[in-house]
């Protein structure tokens, strides 16, 4: 980490951070004769969530999850994870 963004670190707050630094950026690249702060000042900035959701998966068919609305247990998880414990979804995001 580089900065605190007030986000649990996890896999999901990193898919949440990882578009709007990309974005963040491309907008520094593209921008290169305005100052940094000129850039920065034009961007939204990065909100981290108030109650973040958390996903504990233990193997395929396990697991706890917390979702603002309360608290799920092992066949919610497994829904939300899918079979293959969110990894192909994750490869895909980091271009793996």
């Amino acid at each position: 980490d580089v900065a605190d963004s007030k986000d649990a670190m996890t896999i999901v707050a990193i898919s949440r951070q990882l578009p709007w630094l990309t974005k963040m950026f491309k907008a520094l690249a593209s921008d290169q004769d305005l100052p940094i702060d000129e850039v920065l000042r034009k961007m939204k900035p990065y909100n981290s969530w108030k109650k973040a959701p958390l996903l504990l998966p233990l193997g395929p068919e396990k697991g706890n999850s917390y979702l603002v609305i309360g608290t799920f247990g092992s066949w919610v998880t497994s829904k939300l994870k899918g079979k293959d414990l969110f990894i192909s979804k994750y490869r895909k995001l980091f271009n793996l």
